[in-house]
């Protein structure tokens, strides 16, 4: 039962990090798609 435990914990914590990177990179892309569109927004035409 401590082995099944330990490896249901290593399986919660492992999902835990893919969420986290997830949004991470979600945010990231968000910031970086909001920066191009600040960035074109400043380009005189």
């Amino acid at each position: 039962t401590s082995s099944r435990e330990s490896t249901t914990v290593l399986e919660r914590n492992s999902a835990i990090e893919t969420v986290s990177l997830v949004s991470v990179e979600r945010f990231q892309s968000v910031n970086f798609l909001r920066a191009a569109g600040y960035k074109r927004s400043q380009v005189p035409l």
